[in-house]
């Protein structure tokens, strides 16, 4: 994964070859291996290169061998290279890096091009021949790019703050949006905006072209809501397990070594023990990083006893880390420096520690299980509210049976949460009676009244259909796969050299996933069947029957208590700036109190925010 940014001059007239420099120097925590620039007429692009894959070595921006005026930027990388080496028609084995691909792929299919390119990426190119400046992002926005439109200025980078680097571009914060996080549901809305003024987002699944003033913004991906599995459930299965390992092994074409993320859960168990096949196939060990707690330390159960189910599992390098004397408010300015806003995972620490221990072992890119409940492993308990409308009473009662079996729960209880609960949330006017969507206390809602004036309502309207059930579970799935489409990125932020990326949000596979057989969705009292069944021979220890899962940092609550007296001291010297959105001192009473039900999630998000706006205000 690399770093970019450019300008293009919409009047013609010269880029400024110094801002565009500044922009550069701005993201080099994203390279490390090469820097490279090119700046002629209207246009500047720059590209800060971390190079991964093997065909990737020794490049960096320039225009040799590259079609006369052609130049493009380009970070991340493609998937599926034999197929479209063959579609462009390109001998294989093609030692073309992933960039050149990608301009072929639009020199041959043009603004269609993102239709025929799988991976992680995000690529901005200039067209000599149209005066075009044409970008685009993968389907689920891995690879973040943020652009402005100020008069004349065309300007993007990787990063928000590299674009403050240049004179014209004022660093204003997007209150409106700031405003709408009183709702936490709310970063699940607008996400081409940012939290700075005129800077947006390009979106998973979008690309823009900018020719002659004209700039068009374009959906050029979307699962097929109608899609439907031919074939038969055994068929079915074997498909899954084939593109989960086409998936995992495309992110593990690399040059350095590869790591992944095992939790002891379902989906980070499926991706270690694909990854470890493979690795083993090319004579390569598999570092896995896992979160466990310092019986020293803390008292609260780790998940080690699923994670040692890998421990005689041949080929891997298991590592454990505690992460010693971090906690949720750690970092907090070097991280929120490179971010779009304060959206960040209060277990950050973690993430942070598991980097570390990536870089001691020369490994740049660790594979993360989140996501599967998203697509091969989406919970599917929306089915038995579904049977019982349909009026399939038998299955019903064996489904719900057997899953009280296996989780060792009583009927009643599970009849309370999948059948009573979902049926509520669907009646009317339920909102309306203590159902509406959670706001966070800690922000001032006279303040967000008046930022937000007359589209008060409105948000609040449009947060509550978040709210609302799916109307049945493939749109559930939709919902599910949209929500996290272009928020990925958080986890590493800011850690340096160290990448992540998600297997399970891989195209073939979502588009796979969301044609899953209704009947392989729940079956004989499980749900998230497919990657049960797919995995059961690959996974360890009876892993893929697990219906239980830990939290991901057991001893979240201690490493808070510690640091929160000393965060509610340091929050006085935080300026909110104006208007005040954070209610500072509430804030700080609750973190002397202790915080209750909000110390992982509400009171975080609220000293985020509050340093955010310290940072950028």
């Amino acid at each position: 994964m690399s770093g970019i940014c450019g300008i293009l001059m919409l009047d013609g007239g010269p880029a400024d070859a110094e801002a565009g420099a500044s922009m550069l120097a701005a993201i080099s925590h994203l390279g490390g291996d090469a820097r490279g620039s090119w700046c002629d007429g209207p246009l500047f692009l720059g590209q800060q290169s971390r190079w991964i894959t093997p065909e990737e070595q020794g490049e960096h921006l320039s225009g040799v061998g590259l079609p006369e005026g052609y130049m493009i930027a380009f970070d991340g990388r493609l998937d599926g290279r034999d197929e479209l080496t063959v579609r462009l028609g390109i001998p294989n084995p093609c030692r073309e890096p992933d960039s050149r691909l990608a301009l072929s792929a639009y020199r041959r299919w043009g603004e269609a091009c993102g239709d025929y390119l799988l991976g992680d990426y995000t690529f901005v190119l200039w067209d000599p021949g149209r005066r075009r400046l044409f970008g685009c992002a993968d389907p689920m926005g891995s690879c973040p790019l943020y652009y402005i439109r100020k008069g004349a200025l065309f300007a993007f980078a990787s990063e928000p703050q590299a674009l403050f680097r240049h004179p014209t571009i004022e660093r204003r914060l997007n209150w409106r949006k700031l405003a709408r996080l009183y709702w936490p549901a709310t970063v699940l809305m607008d996400k081409g905006r940012s939290c700075f003024e005129d800077v947006e987002r390009l979106e998973g699944g979008m690309c823009f072209a900018l020719d002659d003033d004209r700039f068009v913004l374009r959906r050029y991906w979307t699962l097929d809501q109608d899609a439907v599995w031919e074939g038969t459930h055994d068929d079915y299965l074997e498909a899954m397990r084939e593109t989960l390992y086409l998936a995992i092994a495309d992110r593990m074409r690399s040059r350095v070594p590869v790591g992944a993320l095992l939790s002891g859960g379902l989906d980070s168990s499926s991706i270690v023990a694909a990854a470890a096949d493979l690795s083993r196939a090319d004579g390569r060990r598999l570092a896995t990083f896992s979160a466990v707690t310092d019986p020293q330390l803390s008292k609260a159960k780790d998940e080690r006893g699923y994670i040692d189910a890998f421990a005689s599992h041949p080929g891997l390098e298991r590592v454990f880390v505690t992460a010693a004397g971090r906690g949720p408010f750690d970092d907090l300015d070097r991280i929120l420096a490179h971010r779009d806003g304060p959206m960040l995972t209060s277990r950050h620490y973690l993430y942070a520690a598991f980097a570390a221990a990536a870089r001691e072992r020369g490994i740049r890119v660790i594979l993360d299980g989140a996501g599967g409940e998203q697509g091969p492993s989406l919970h599917a308990d929306a089915l038995y509210l579904i049977m019982l409308r349909k009026g399939q009473w038998h299955k019903l009662a064996r489904e719900l049976r057997l899953r009280g079996r296996h989780e060792r729960r009583s009927l009643l209880s599970l009849i309370r949460q999948w059948l009573i609960r979902p049926m509520v949330r669907t009646l009317p006017g339920f909102e309306g009676r203590g159902g509406g969507a959670p706001v966070n206390p800690y922000l001032n809602e006279a303040v967000v009244r008046e930022v937000l004036g007359e589209e008060l309502e409105e948000t609040r309207a449009r947060v509550a259909a978040l709210r609302r059930p799916a109307k049945d579970l493939r749109n559930g799935q939709l919902c599910a796969i949209e929500a996290v489409r272009t928020r990925r990125g958080g986890g590493f932020a800011g850690s340096g050299v160290v990448g992540m990326t998600w297997p399970f949000h891989d195209r073939r596979l979502l588009e796979l996933a969301l044609a899953c057989p209704e009947a392989l969705r729940l079956h004989d009292g499980y749900d998230r069947y497919p990657l049960r069944i797919a995995m059961a021979h690959r996974l360890p220890g009876g892993l893929a029957w697990r219906t239980s899962k830990g939290p991901f940092s057991p001893d979240y609550r201690e490493r808070y208590d510690r640091q929160r007296t000393a965060m509610a001291r340091r929050l006085p010297t935080v300026r909110s700036g104006y208007p005040a959105l954070v209610d500072a001192t509430a804030l700080r009473e609750t973190l002397l109190g202790g915080g209750g039900n909000d110390q992982m999630h509400a009171i975080p998000f609220a000293v985020y925010l509050l340093q955010f706006l310290s940072l950028h205000g």
